[in-house]
Protein backbone atom coordinates (compact mmCIF):
# COMPACT_ATOMS: atom_id res chain seq x y z
CA UNK A 1 0.00 0.00 0.00
CA UNK A 2 1.70 3.31 -1.30
CA UNK A 3 2.05 6.45 1.16
CA UNK A 4 -1.23 8.10 0.26
CA UNK A 5 -3.41 5.19 -0.66
CA UNK A 6 -6.09 4.82 2.69
CA UNK A 7 -6.93 1.84 4.15
CA UNK A 8 -10.51 0.84 2.83
CA UNK A 9 -13.69 0.97 5.09
CA UNK A 10 -14.54 -2.55 6.29
CA UNK A 11 -16.29 -3.68 9.01
CA UNK A 12 -17.34 -0.46 10.40
CA UNK A 13 -20.86 1.30 10.58
CA UNK A 14 -20.97 2.56 6.82
CA UNK A 15 -23.69 5.26 8.50
CA UNK A 16 -20.76 6.70 10.93
CA UNK A 17 -19.05 7.74 7.24
CA UNK A 18 -19.13 10.75 5.70
CA UNK A 19 -18.37 9.38 2.34
CA UNK A 20 -21.32 7.18 2.34
CA UNK A 21 -23.81 10.04 2.90
CA UNK A 22 -21.83 12.47 0.29
CA UNK A 23 -22.68 9.41 -1.96
CA UNK A 24 -26.34 9.25 -0.75
CA UNK A 25 -26.63 12.84 -1.29
CA UNK A 26 -24.76 13.18 -5.03
CA UNK A 27 -27.11 10.15 -6.02
CA UNK A 28 -30.25 11.66 -4.46
CA UNK A 29 -29.07 15.26 -6.23
CA UNK A 30 -28.47 13.72 -9.52
CA UNK A 31 -31.07 11.49 -10.14
CA UNK A 32 -33.72 14.32 -8.66
CA UNK A 33 -32.66 16.54 -11.88
CA UNK A 34 -32.24 14.17 -14.54
CA UNK A 35 -35.54 14.37 -15.73
CA UNK A 36 -36.05 17.85 -15.10
CA UNK A 37 -36.00 18.75 -18.63
CA UNK A 38 -38.69 16.34 -20.07
CA UNK A 39 -41.21 17.47 -17.16
CA UNK A 40 -40.77 20.43 -18.59
CA UNK A 41 -41.74 19.70 -22.00
CA UNK A 42 -44.96 20.99 -22.07
CA UNK A 43 -43.91 24.28 -21.28
CA UNK A 44 -41.25 24.58 -23.58
CA UNK A 45 -43.35 23.77 -26.33
CA UNK A 46 -45.87 26.44 -25.31
CA UNK A 47 -43.93 29.05 -23.98
CA UNK A 48 -40.98 28.81 -26.17
CA UNK A 49 -41.89 27.59 -28.92
CA UNK A 50 -40.01 23.88 -29.52
CA UNK A 51 -41.16 21.64 -31.99
CA UNK A 52 -41.92 18.08 -31.06
CA UNK A 53 -38.32 16.84 -33.10
CA UNK A 54 -36.36 19.60 -31.20
CA UNK A 55 -37.82 18.32 -27.62
CA UNK A 56 -36.38 14.81 -29.13
CA UNK A 57 -33.21 16.29 -29.76
CA UNK A 58 -32.85 17.29 -26.03
CA UNK A 59 -32.67 13.96 -25.03
CA UNK A 60 -30.33 12.81 -28.30
CA UNK A 61 -27.58 15.53 -26.71
CA UNK A 62 -28.23 13.88 -23.20
CA UNK A 63 -27.40 10.77 -24.39
CA UNK A 64 -24.77 11.43 -26.81
CA UNK A 65 -22.54 13.29 -24.21
CA UNK A 66 -23.02 9.91 -21.98
CA UNK A 67 -21.81 8.08 -24.49
CA UNK A 68 -18.47 10.57 -24.83
CA UNK A 69 -17.92 9.56 -21.04
CA UNK A 70 -17.32 6.24 -22.24
CA UNK A 71 -14.36 7.32 -24.80
CA UNK A 72 -12.67 10.17 -22.68
CA UNK A 73 -13.79 9.31 -19.15
CA UNK A 74 -10.76 6.57 -18.29
CA UNK A 75 -8.47 9.64 -19.40
CA UNK A 76 -10.33 12.65 -17.46
CA UNK A 77 -10.14 10.50 -14.08
CA UNK A 78 -6.50 9.45 -14.86
CA UNK A 79 -5.81 13.24 -15.52
CA UNK A 80 -7.39 15.07 -13.20
CA UNK A 81 -8.57 12.22 -10.38
CA UNK A 82 -11.65 11.38 -8.67
CA UNK A 83 -12.36 14.53 -6.64
CA UNK A 84 -11.09 17.40 -8.96
CA UNK A 85 -13.17 15.39 -11.58
CA UNK A 86 -16.29 15.14 -9.28
CA UNK A 87 -16.11 18.22 -8.40
CA UNK A 88 -16.03 19.31 -12.20
CA UNK A 89 -19.07 17.58 -12.50
CA UNK A 90 -21.27 19.03 -9.62
CA UNK A 91 -20.21 22.63 -10.99
CA UNK A 92 -20.94 21.78 -14.62
CA UNK A 93 -24.58 20.05 -13.48
CA UNK A 94 -24.90 22.82 -11.50
CA UNK A 95 -24.71 25.44 -13.95
CA UNK A 96 -26.61 23.43 -16.65
CA UNK A 97 -29.46 23.92 -14.40
CA UNK A 98 -29.27 27.35 -13.73
CA UNK A 99 -28.88 27.50 -17.52
CA UNK A 100 -31.78 25.57 -18.28
CA UNK A 101 -33.79 28.53 -15.93
CA UNK A 102 -32.68 31.07 -17.67
CA UNK A 103 -32.98 29.94 -21.25
CA UNK A 104 -34.89 31.67 -23.40
CA UNK A 105 -34.64 29.69 -26.45
CA UNK A 106 -34.48 26.00 -27.80
CA UNK A 107 -30.50 26.65 -28.67
CA UNK A 108 -29.08 27.25 -25.12
CA UNK A 109 -31.44 24.72 -23.74
CA UNK A 110 -29.76 22.04 -26.45
CA UNK A 111 -26.86 22.95 -25.50
CA UNK A 112 -27.76 22.50 -20.99
CA UNK A 113 -28.83 18.64 -22.34
CA UNK A 114 -25.48 17.96 -23.45
CA UNK A 115 -23.66 19.72 -20.68
CA UNK A 116 -25.99 17.78 -18.24
CA UNK A 117 -25.63 14.42 -19.64
CA UNK A 118 -22.14 14.59 -19.66
CA UNK A 119 -22.25 15.86 -15.73
CA UNK A 120 -24.39 13.27 -14.55
CA UNK A 121 -22.54 10.58 -16.41
CA UNK A 122 -19.57 11.70 -14.81
CA UNK A 123 -20.89 11.39 -11.45
CA UNK A 124 -21.62 7.73 -12.06
CA UNK A 125 -18.19 7.10 -12.71
CA UNK A 126 -16.86 9.53 -9.86
CA UNK A 127 -18.91 7.92 -7.09
CA UNK A 128 -19.23 4.33 -8.37
CA UNK A 129 -14.90 4.53 -8.28
CA UNK A 130 -14.99 5.99 -4.80
CA UNK A 131 -17.05 3.81 -3.42
CA UNK A 132 -15.02 0.68 -4.89
CA UNK A 133 -12.08 2.35 -3.30
CA UNK A 134 -13.09 3.37 0.19
CA UNK A 135 -15.81 0.59 0.44
CA UNK A 136 -13.99 -2.85 -0.16
CA UNK A 137 -15.94 -4.91 2.18
CA UNK A 138 -18.87 -3.57 2.14
CA UNK A 139 -19.30 -2.12 -1.13
CA UNK A 140 -22.29 -4.18 -2.31
CA UNK A 141 -24.54 -3.21 0.52
CA UNK A 142 -23.15 0.66 -0.57
CA UNK A 143 -24.00 0.37 -3.90
CA UNK A 144 -27.68 -1.05 -3.08
CA UNK A 145 -28.06 1.40 -0.99
CA UNK A 146 -26.69 4.43 -3.18
CA UNK A 147 -29.02 3.25 -6.35
CA UNK A 148 -31.79 3.60 -4.13
CA UNK A 149 -30.92 6.76 -3.66
CA UNK A 150 -30.53 7.70 -6.86
CA UNK A 151 -33.52 6.31 -8.08
CA UNK A 152 -35.74 7.93 -5.23
CA UNK A 153 -34.07 11.14 -6.52
CA UNK A 154 -35.26 10.03 -9.82
CA UNK A 155 -39.19 9.62 -8.72
CA UNK A 156 -39.03 12.32 -6.29
CA UNK A 157 -37.72 15.37 -8.23
CA UNK A 158 -40.29 15.09 -11.56
CA UNK A 159 -42.91 15.07 -8.51
CA UNK A 160 -41.22 17.87 -6.53
CA UNK A 161 -40.91 19.85 -9.99
CA UNK A 162 -44.48 19.02 -11.22
CA UNK A 163 -45.71 20.23 -7.36
CA UNK A 164 -44.02 23.68 -7.50
CA UNK A 165 -45.46 24.05 -11.35
CA UNK A 166 -48.74 23.72 -10.22
CA UNK A 167 -47.98 26.04 -6.98
CA UNK A 168 -45.65 28.74 -8.38
CA UNK A 169 -48.15 30.81 -9.55
CA UNK A 170 -49.96 31.23 -6.11
CA UNK A 171 -45.96 32.63 -4.79
CA UNK A 172 -45.76 34.50 -7.42
CA UNK A 173 -43.20 32.73 -9.10
CA UNK A 174 -42.59 30.97 -12.37
CA UNK A 175 -41.76 27.39 -13.22
CA UNK A 176 -37.97 28.47 -13.87
CA UNK A 177 -37.51 28.83 -9.85
CA UNK A 178 -37.62 25.22 -9.38
CA UNK A 179 -34.32 25.27 -11.90
CA UNK A 180 -32.50 27.87 -9.51
CA UNK A 181 -33.47 25.93 -6.24
CA UNK A 182 -32.20 22.50 -8.08
CA UNK A 183 -29.02 24.67 -8.59
CA UNK A 184 -28.79 25.80 -6.00
CA UNK A 185 -28.63 22.64 -4.09
CA UNK A 186 -26.05 20.84 -6.98
CA UNK A 187 -23.73 24.15 -5.71
CA UNK A 188 -23.88 23.27 -2.15
CA UNK A 189 -22.66 19.81 -2.93
CA UNK A 190 -19.48 21.78 -5.29
CA UNK A 191 -18.96 22.85 -1.69
CA UNK A 192 -18.88 19.38 0.13
CA UNK A 193 -16.89 17.77 -2.28
CA UNK A 194 -14.25 20.41 -2.07
CA UNK A 195 -14.13 19.64 1.59
CA UNK A 196 -14.05 15.70 1.10
CA UNK A 197 -10.10 14.72 1.24
CA UNK A 198 -9.07 13.36 -1.69
CA UNK A 199 -7.68 10.03 -0.51
CA UNK A 200 -11.42 9.09 0.80
CA UNK A 201 -12.70 9.21 -2.97
CA UNK A 202 -9.58 6.89 -3.91
CA UNK A 203 -7.18 9.60 -5.18
CA UNK A 204 -3.84 7.74 -5.30
CA UNK A 205 -1.57 6.72 -7.78
CA UNK A 206 -1.57 2.58 -8.59
CA UNK A 207 1.81 1.57 -9.14
CA UNK A 208 2.61 0.29 -12.54
CA UNK A 209 2.58 -3.42 -11.80
CA UNK A 210 -1.09 -2.91 -10.43
CA UNK A 211 -1.94 -0.97 -13.59
CA UNK A 212 -0.17 -3.75 -16.41
CA UNK A 213 -2.71 -6.43 -14.11
CA UNK A 214 -5.98 -3.97 -14.89
CA UNK A 215 -4.84 -3.68 -18.59
CA UNK A 216 -4.49 -7.40 -18.64
CA UNK A 217 -8.12 -8.19 -16.96
CA UNK A 218 -9.83 -5.86 -18.93
CA UNK A 219 -8.93 -7.51 -22.37
CA UNK A 220 -10.23 -10.37 -20.79
CA UNK A 221 -13.79 -9.17 -19.49
CA UNK A 222 -13.77 -7.87 -23.43
CA UNK A 223 -12.95 -11.36 -24.49
CA UNK A 224 -15.94 -12.86 -22.45
CA UNK A 225 -18.84 -13.85 -24.75
CA UNK A 226 -21.00 -13.07 -20.90
CA UNK A 227 -20.03 -9.40 -21.23
CA UNK A 228 -21.53 -8.85 -24.84
CA UNK A 229 -24.50 -10.90 -23.73
CA UNK A 230 -24.92 -8.03 -20.93
CA UNK A 231 -24.00 -5.64 -23.19
CA UNK A 232 -26.87 -6.64 -25.67
CA UNK A 233 -29.86 -6.82 -22.81
CA UNK A 234 -28.18 -3.32 -21.27
CA UNK A 235 -28.61 -2.00 -24.62
CA UNK A 236 -32.25 -2.90 -24.44
CA UNK A 237 -32.88 -1.81 -21.34
CA UNK A 238 -31.25 1.87 -21.99
CA UNK A 239 -33.56 1.89 -25.42
CA UNK A 240 -36.27 1.33 -23.27
CA UNK A 241 -36.04 4.01 -20.65
CA UNK A 242 -34.87 6.36 -22.79
CA UNK A 243 -37.88 5.68 -24.87
CA UNK A 244 -39.90 6.14 -21.58
CA UNK A 245 -38.28 9.56 -20.80
CA UNK A 246 -38.23 10.80 -24.18
CA UNK A 247 -40.82 9.46 -26.84
CA UNK A 248 -43.39 8.78 -24.59
CA UNK A 249 -43.59 12.51 -22.81
CA UNK A 250 -44.08 13.80 -26.62
CA UNK A 251 -46.31 11.41 -27.23
CA UNK A 252 -48.52 12.37 -24.82
CA UNK A 253 -48.15 15.76 -25.08
CA UNK A 254 -49.53 15.23 -28.51
CA UNK A 255 -51.91 12.39 -27.87
CA UNK A 256 -53.28 13.58 -24.59
CA UNK A 257 -52.23 16.66 -24.03
CA UNK A 258 -51.19 16.50 -20.66
CA UNK A 259 -49.58 19.74 -18.84
CA UNK A 260 -45.97 19.83 -17.38
CA UNK A 261 -47.50 18.72 -13.70
CA UNK A 262 -48.69 15.48 -15.77
CA UNK A 263 -46.05 15.11 -17.32
CA UNK A 264 -43.78 14.93 -14.04
CA UNK A 265 -46.04 13.07 -12.51
CA UNK A 266 -45.90 10.59 -15.30
CA UNK A 267 -42.11 10.20 -14.79
CA UNK A 268 -42.15 10.01 -11.01
CA UNK A 269 -43.87 7.09 -11.45
CA UNK A 270 -41.09 5.62 -13.31
CA UNK A 271 -38.92 6.57 -10.54
CA UNK A 272 -40.98 4.92 -8.15
CA UNK A 273 -40.95 1.59 -10.24
CA UNK A 274 -37.06 1.58 -10.35
CA UNK A 275 -37.03 2.06 -6.74
CA UNK A 276 -39.55 -0.92 -6.10
CA UNK A 277 -37.86 -2.71 -8.94
CA UNK A 278 -34.70 -2.40 -6.52
CA UNK A 279 -35.66 -3.35 -3.91
CA UNK A 280 -38.15 -6.20 -4.73
CA UNK A 281 -34.98 -8.13 -7.02
CA UNK A 282 -32.87 -6.73 -3.85
CA UNK A 283 -34.73 -9.12 -1.66
CA UNK A 284 -35.31 -12.20 -4.42
CA UNK A 285 -31.36 -12.44 -4.81
CA UNK A 286 -30.64 -12.01 -1.33
CA UNK A 287 -33.22 -15.01 -0.50
CA UNK A 288 -31.69 -17.34 -3.99
CA UNK A 289 -28.91 -16.35 -5.46
CA UNK A 290 -29.98 -15.36 -8.93
CA UNK A 291 -27.61 -15.08 -12.19
CA UNK A 292 -27.11 -11.78 -13.10
CA UNK A 293 -27.40 -12.17 -16.42
CA UNK A 294 -30.61 -14.31 -15.58
CA UNK A 295 -32.16 -10.62 -13.85
CA UNK A 296 -30.77 -8.54 -16.39
CA UNK A 297 -32.79 -10.12 -19.29
CA UNK A 298 -36.05 -10.66 -17.06
CA UNK A 299 -35.64 -6.88 -16.17
CA UNK A 300 -35.15 -6.14 -20.16
CA UNK A 301 -37.67 -8.04 -21.13
CA UNK A 302 -40.61 -6.26 -18.62
CA UNK A 303 -39.00 -2.63 -18.97
CA UNK A 304 -39.82 -3.12 -23.05
CA UNK A 305 -43.09 -4.91 -22.71
CA UNK A 306 -44.09 -1.89 -20.69
CA UNK A 307 -42.89 0.40 -22.74
CA UNK A 308 -45.04 -1.00 -25.54
CA UNK A 309 -48.23 -1.06 -23.69
CA UNK A 310 -47.50 2.64 -22.48
CA UNK A 311 -47.22 3.67 -26.32
CA UNK A 312 -50.48 1.85 -27.45
CA UNK A 313 -53.13 2.55 -24.59
CA UNK A 314 -55.21 5.93 -24.84
CA UNK A 315 -55.16 6.44 -20.96
CA UNK A 316 -53.29 9.02 -18.91
CA UNK A 317 -53.75 6.39 -15.77
CA UNK A 318 -52.55 3.61 -17.66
Amino acid sequence: MTETEVTPVAHERIWKDSIFWFAVAVGLASGGVRNFLPATFPILRSELGASLKQLGQTGFFFYLSSILIGLLGGPVLARFGLKRTGVGALALASGSVLLLGLAKGINLILLCAGMQGLALTLLVVVISSTISAHFRATRQSVFFLTGLSDASGTMLGPFVLGFWIVSAQRWHLTWRSGYFVAAAVLAVLVIWALLVASEHMGDYRPRQAVRSKNVAHTKEILQDPAFHTALLLLFCHGLAQAGMVAFVGQLYIRKLHVDAAHAAYLLSAEGAGIVGGRLLFGWLTSRRPTPELKVIAICAAGETAAFAVTILTSNYLA
